[in-house]
């Protein structure tokens, strides 16, 4: 985000052209924004991985480095999401402060989840999978819900899903 805000995302998707050292005014405001950017990449991740690409000759290959393992699965990451997902509950939550939770566990589980690069997709797929997972979200929704609320579940899960 920060990279867009400052308009510099160019620097490292390689859309804004290298300058040349010919031009010492253009090269030094190039240098200059290229150390920006790396300096920004590497205040925004851990330390751990901040000491791995340190190294690494160019904001390109430190971005394209990033987004590499970003974009890998992430068996683990995913198994640990679930539990939390399955032992989340309502318990002396409100309801408001119960489905922001929800919220945010199912958030970190939908990043993991493929999804449509093109968007061009026109097929109902897309929207079966989209309407799927939605579904998914009520259920586990309705699943933490207190005892208080059992009662109510069945007329809820009707109303939901159309039944």
């Amino acid at each position: 985000m920060a990279l867009f805000v400052k308009n510099m995302t160019g620097f490292i998707d390689r859309s804004l052209p290298k300058q040349s050292s010919s031009e010492i005014s253009n090269f030094n405001a190039w240098m200059h924004n290229i150390k920006l950017v790396i300096s920004w990449i590497l205040n925004s991740v851990s330390k751990e991985i901040s000491a791995s690409i340190m190294f690494t000759k160019s904001d390109f290959e430190i971005w394209n480095n990033l987004k590499d393992r970003s974009q890998q699965s992430n068996g683990p990451r995913i198994f640990q999401i679930r539990r939390e997902l399955s032992n989340l509950s309502q318990n002396q939550d409100s309801i408001a402060t119960y489905f922001t939770k929800l919220k945010k566990i199912t958030d970190k589980l939908v990043n993991f989840r493929p999804n449509c690069t093109c968007n061009k997709c026109e097929c109902c797929s897309v929207e079966n999978i989209k309407q799927h997972f939605h579904n998914e979200h009520i259920m586990n929704f309705l699943m933490g819900l207190n005892d208080s609320f059992k009662k109510r579940i069945n007329s809820l899960f009707i109303v939901m899903f159309n039944i």
